[in-house]
C-alpha cells in the first residue's frame, strides 16, 4: 500500500502557517464587501520557488444563450512573489462586466504553501487560501474566504494537477453557506513551448445541500500552455482554453486565455 507523508520542506513551520493564516483572517474581519463571485478560471501547482516574481493577465468570456449570461466578460492583472520555499503570495485586480450593468471591481489577495518537496513523495501537496473583497465602493457586504488543498502527480511526461477548496463569506450580511469547488487539468508535457491538456471546473453547490445536478456548475474543455526563455532567468509563459458547459445552467462556451512573466 502507497503511504503519502506529508513532510514540511526546509524552513517550514506549522507555525509559520499558522501565523498566516491569522493574519488573513485578521484582514477578513477589518471591513466588508462582495456580489458575485469572480471566477479566476487557474488551475494551481503545489509548487513554489523562492525568489520568484511574476506579473500575471487573464481573461475570460461567456458564450451563452441567455442574454443576461452572454457577453459577459472578466479580467485581472496581478503581481506575486515567491518570498520563501514554501510561500507565494500574489494581489489582483479584478473586473467583470455584465450586459447593460455597469462594470464591478474586486482585489483578491492569494497565498500558496507548498507542504511537500517537489517530486519526493507519490503526490505533490499544497494549500491555498484566498481572499477576496468585491463590490469595491459598497458598504455592508461581506469577504469570499476560499481555501483548500492543491494537489499534483507526474508520470513520465503525464501531469495531472486537482485543486479541491471550500468558500465561504465572512463579516456582515454573510451567507453562512459554505460552497464546494474543485478544478484540475490533465496535461501532456510534449515540449516546452507546447503542451496540450484538458481542463473541468466544477461547482456543485453549498456542503449542506447540493444543487440538482442540472443547476450545477460544470465546464470540460481542451486546451495548450506553453513558455519560452527570455534570458537572464525571465521567461513569458501562456495557457489557453475554451470550456464548454455540461450543464443547462453553465455557460454554453468559455474561452479563457492567460499571459504570464516571469523573473528573479
Amino acid at each position: 500500500m502507497n503511504r503519502i507523508v506529508i513532510q514540511p520542506v526546509a524552513g517550514w513551520t506549522y507555525k509559520t502557517l499558522g501565523a498566516g493564516v491569522m493574519a488573513a483572517g485578521l484582514l477578513t474581519l477589518s471591513g466588508a464587501a462582495d456580489a458575485e463571485s469572480f471566477d479566476g478560471y487557474q488551475i494551481y501547482s503545489p509548487s513554489v520557488t523562492q525568489g520568484e516574481t511574476e506579473i500575471e493577465a487573464r481573461q475570460f468570456y461567456y458564450g451563452d444563450s441567455d442574454n443576461t449570461v452572454n457577453q459577459t466578460n472578466s479580467g485581472r492583472i496581478a503581481i506575486a512573489h515567491a518570498f520563501t520555499s514554501y510561500w507565494a503570495t500574489e494581489l489582483y485586480g479584478v473586473y467583470e462586466s455584465k450586459p447593460k450593468q455597469s462594470p464591478e471591481y474586486a482585489v483578491e489577495w492569494e497565498n500558496r504553501f507548498q507542504l511537500t518537496p517537489t517530486g519526493k513523495y507519490w503526490l505533490d501537496v499544497g494549500a491555498l487560501l484566498e481572499i477576496e473583497r468585491e463590490a469595491l465602493g459598497e458598504r455592508n457586504e461581506p469577504f469570499n474566504i476560499q481555501y483548500g488543498v492543491l494537489l499534483q502527480k507526474q508520470v513520465q511526461q503525464w501531469v495531472a494537477t486537482l485543486n479541491v477548496t471550500l468558500e465561504n463569506q465572512i463579516g456582515p450580511n454573510a451567507s453562512g453557506d459554505t460552497e464546494l469547488l474543485y478544478r484540475g487539468r490533465l496535461s501532456y508535457r510534449l515540449g516546452r513551448r507546447f503542451q496540450p491538456d484538458v481542463e473541468f471546473y466544477s461547482a456543485p453547490g453549498p456542503l449542506s445541500e447540493f444543487e440538482k445536478s442540472s443547476e450545477q456548475q460544470h465546464q470540460i474543455g481542451p486546451g495548450f500552455a506553453g513558455s519560452a526563455s527570455l534570458g537572464s532567468g525571465s521567461s513569458f509563459n501562456y495557457s489557453t482554453a475554451v470550456l464548454f458547459g455540461a450543464t443547462s445552467s453553465s455557460p454554453d462556451v468559455t474561452p479563457v486565455v492567460r499571459l504570464e512573466y516571469e523573473f528573479f
